[in-house]
């Protein structure tokens, strides 16, 4: 098992790459999917009354396995309340897939749709069906996402990444940045509205199994 940690004692420095390696298999996944893996971040929401940035810890979770219409898929919280979840997988190509969601009052299934490609080729745009959850209901929507980046280095706390850079426009005047680095996940992510920076969050420890 593998734990990184922030830690903030001034005489302990831990830095780690993960800057791909071209040496490496090709059976990584681009996000490795395995009960117990978690991804935490600082999320700073720039959309407050009072102008100020509202800063938060958020904790992703890869919860148990699941099948849904014979399709292996695992668990994804958001919440820690961890009262619906998102189901996802990878795929035998190393992409990440979404199969559906569940709930304690609601399911949603969908055919197995590419969220983020292993190896798009720079400027690829595809369509995948994505889950979103209002209301204690899980709704379905097309996403348009492209490739285009390939060799963004990012530096946190942490250390520096070398990151794949995904952009989608979910919603109208709205464009998301999604920052990953292959066999760990995603780095870094923003959201601007109008061309302004809303929304972002960054890596700062994470568990994979």
């Amino acid at each position: 098992m593998k734990t990184y940690f922030l830690f903030t004692f001034s005489i302990i420095v831990l830095f780690f790459s993960c800057k791909k390696d071209e040496s490496q298999p090709n059976n990584i996944p681009i996000i490795p999917i395995k009960t117990g893996n978690s991804w935490t971040t600082i999320d700073s929401n720039f959309q407050v009354e009072n102008g100020k940035s509202l800063k938060i810890t958020y904790t992703v979770t890869i919860g148990d396995s699941i099948q849904i219409n014979g399709q292996k898929g695992f668990k994804k919280y958001y919440s820690a309340k961890k009262d619906h979840a998102f189901i996802i997988n990878n795929d035998s190509e190393g992409n990440l897939i979404s199969i559906g969601g569940i709930s304690n009052t609601d399911t949603l299934t969908t055919k197995p749709s590419i969220m983020y490609k292993k190896k798009a080729k720079k400027d690829e745009s595809w369509i995948s069906e994505i889950l979103s959850y209002d209301s204690k209901t899980f709704k379905s929507f097309n996403l348009t996402t492209k490739l285009t980046k390939t060799d963004t280095i990012i530096k946190t706390k942490i250390g520096d990444f070398k990151c794949n850079v995904y952009m989608d426009t979910s919603y109208s005047a709205e464009i998301n940045y999604h920052y990953i680095s292959i066999g760990t996940g995603e780095i870094k992510y923003e959201k601007f509205k109008n061309g302004i920076l809303v929304y972002n969050k960054t890596l700062t420890s994470y568990i994979l199994k």
